[in-house]
């Protein structure tokens, strides 16, 4: 490969890469590896192709019973592509061959919320490398997007994809595939014309069709489609869904962040109670503070009723965390398990007297191992010169982030300075996620032979 295709593909990139639009699959690099060219794209997971999703195995020309899509669902779909297309055709690019219906990629929302299915269009720049010696003027590649655009709205009306012929002048160029866009168009007057024939009328409009035949002009552009009557009011009605989905996801997050307010509570709590490395001092026995957290945690969690019978309310233990997290005024009388002992205090009391063992706790803790000196031990098992740590966070299963520390003691404090600071800001809930699908974080120790590797520690 020569400098002029390593400037394609540099020149393709930049172009592609600039284009920030959620219904288009990112293309991160161009490169040429051993006399291949490779592409990177944005990946979508869950994601399946328009084709397979709503046209395979479905053919109006055959007189198959179909089963037509939802009105309002080819409208969503159709905003969406308009808006791509708007997106690509303002940066002076064209779509090409992305809007193939085998290159739109289909995800759906699990909550049915709002727009419950999403397209984007991948392989971006794919067509623009290969054949750039060869590329066209730009103003007739976006007339082909639009007139494209035209047959994906057929095949989405009526689940059919007519492939455009090759030896047409154009897309909708006289060929033999006339006729079975004229049963396309026929199908979708008879099944979406009543009451409107806004769909009918967009299709018409975009491939140019009238009474007579099929013609070859030029098809509105995109920005004199976006300012018509027709798709600005079905505009409205994809905005109307976006808002939906968002209030529905700023409620579940509200949930989520509730949810963790009430883990942190438990785990400041779990870290301070019955240390028994404390056993002895006064600060963490039977008195002071910290006694009074250990009784809240017995109001909480540890209550019975007159015979005796444990009382499992999962109300007052939520109630109960959400006044001390609120800090509320309301006194609540704290027993002892001997009954010698009754202490009234208020939620904001106890708040306050966890915020305190907590800092102190944390003040006054062994910081995170250090792996590598000739000295140092875990579990009591001697480590070598070399040592590996690892600390996992977030995601869930494999898709957590891994950061690694090899070699000497200054990279090795440092990375366990990171760390520290990491568990804290889990704790404090300082922009770190406390959710259920964050994964189990460890710690791995490895004495520098590659094959002795052991879990030592969760933290």
């Amino acid at each position: 490969w020569n400098g002029q295709q390593l400037k394609v593909c540099a020149m393709v990139t930049d172009r592609w890469s600039s284009i920030l639009h959620p219904g288009i699959l990112r293309l991160h690099s161009c490169f040429i590896n051993q006399r291949a060219l490779f592409f990177v794209h944005e990946y979508a997971p869950n994601a399946r192709s328009l084709y397979d999703v709503y046209m395979n195995n479905f053919n109006i020309i055959s007189q198959q019973q179909l089963n037509p899509l939802p009105e309002r669902l080819v409208w969503s779909l159709i905003m969406q592509l308009i808006s791509i297309i708007r997106a690509v055709h303002s940066a002076n690019l064209a779509c090409r061959s992305s809007l193939l219906p085998n290159h739109i990629m289909v995800t759906r929302n699990p909550t049915g919320a709002g727009n419950t299915t999403r397209v984007r269009i991948g392989s971006v720049g794919v067509i623009d490398a290969l054949e750039f010696d060869s590329r066209k003027p730009l103003e007739e590649l976006q007339n082909s997007d639009m007139l494209l655009l035209g047959r994906l709205i057929v095949g989405i009306a009526t689940r059919t994809w007519i492939v455009p012929q090759k030896n047409s002048s154009s897309f909708t160029g006289k060929s033999s595939d006339e006729a079975q866009l004229r049963s396309c168009i026929a199908f979708m007057s008879n099944h979406y014309g009543n009451p409107s024939p806004d769909l009918t009328n967009l299709v018409m409009a975009l491939l140019q069709f009238n009474s007579n035949n099929i013609n070859n002009s030029k098809p509105p552009t995109i920005f004199e489609l976006c300012s018509s009557a027709i798709v600005s009011n079905h505009a409205l009605d994809e905005l109307n869904g976006a808002n939906s989905a968002l209030d529905m996801y700023d409620t579940q997050l509200c949930n989520e962040y509730e949810s963790g307010r009430g883990l942190r509570l438990l785990m400041k709590m779990g870290f301070i109670n019955e240390r028994p490395e404390h056993g002895f001092d006064r600060e963490w026995a039977e008195m002071g503070d910290c006694y009074v957290l250990k009784l809240f945690r017995d109001y909480v969690f540890h209550q019975c009723d007159d015979m005796g019978r444990p009382v499992m309310d999962m109300g007052h233990v939520i109630t109960a965390l959400n006044k001390l997290d609120a800090c509320d005024s309301e006194k609540i009388a704290l027993a002892s398990r001997d009954g010698n002992s009754l202490l009234v205090v208020s939620f904001a009391d106890v708040a306050r007297c966890l915020d305190s063992a907590y800092q102190q706790l944390c003040a006054s803790c062994v910081p995170n191992p250090v792996f590598g000196g000739s000295d140092s031990t875990v579990g009591g098992n001697s480590l070598g010169s070399m040592a590996y740590s690892s600390v996992r966070r977030g995601g869930g299963g494999t898709r957590g982030n891994y950061i690694a520390l090899y070699g000497t003691t200054s990279e090795q404090q440092e990375h366990q300075h990171y760390v520290s600071q990491y568990h804290h800001q889990r704790m404090m809930g300082l922009g770190v996620g406390m959710g259920m699908d964050d994964s189990a974080a460890g710690a791995c120790v490895n004495d520098g032979t590659g094959t002795n590797t052991r879990n030592y520690a969760n933290y």
